[in-house]
């Protein structure tokens, strides 16, 4: 477990196969990935996180169209026609309906964006069955 003790500041959160992971700074000043799981000795460090991220968007909210959420670029013109997909990152239900989050090739930085499953079935289903393979567990009898 880390302690808080041993940190500055949680600078970034992403959730990746259903986990939580926050990029962290410890005070050697290096910067490393740590899952909710390692930091749950940490809760103020993490509730002053979630405190900046909220005040934050609410003084950015929708001003541009590319946005960054969690540290993250959201490329919301990114499209199956003029873009290629890399691979899937992440999903999530709303209002009953499943999306991907897509990243794709190409560009001065890392571009994600949110992609309805049809459009996912309909342009990568590659992408789609990796995507489900690595996260599908067997049992071994």
């Amino acid at each position: 477990m880390i302690e808080e003790s041993q940190l500055i500041e949680i600078l970034q959160q992403i959730q990746m196969n259903g986990k939580i992971f926050y990029r962290v700074k410890w005070k050697n000043l290096i910067e490393t990935w740590e899952s909710e799981e390692k930091l749950c000795k940490c809760e103020s460090l993490i509730s002053k996180f979630k405190e900046q991220k909220l005040q934050s968007e609410g003084e950015n909210e929708q001003k541009h169209k590319n946005d960054w959420i969690l540290g993250i670029l959201i490329d919301e013109n990114a499209n199956f026609l003029n873009d290629k997909a890399e691979k899937i990152v992440g999903g999530k239900k709303t209002n009953g309906d499943l999306y991907f989050f897509v990243k794709w090739f190409g560009g001065d930085s890392e571009r994600y964006s949110w992609m309805s499953n049809k459009d996912c079935r309909e342009n990568i289903p590659k992408l789609l069955i990796d995507y489900y393979e690595s996260r599908m567990t067997f049992s071994e009898k």
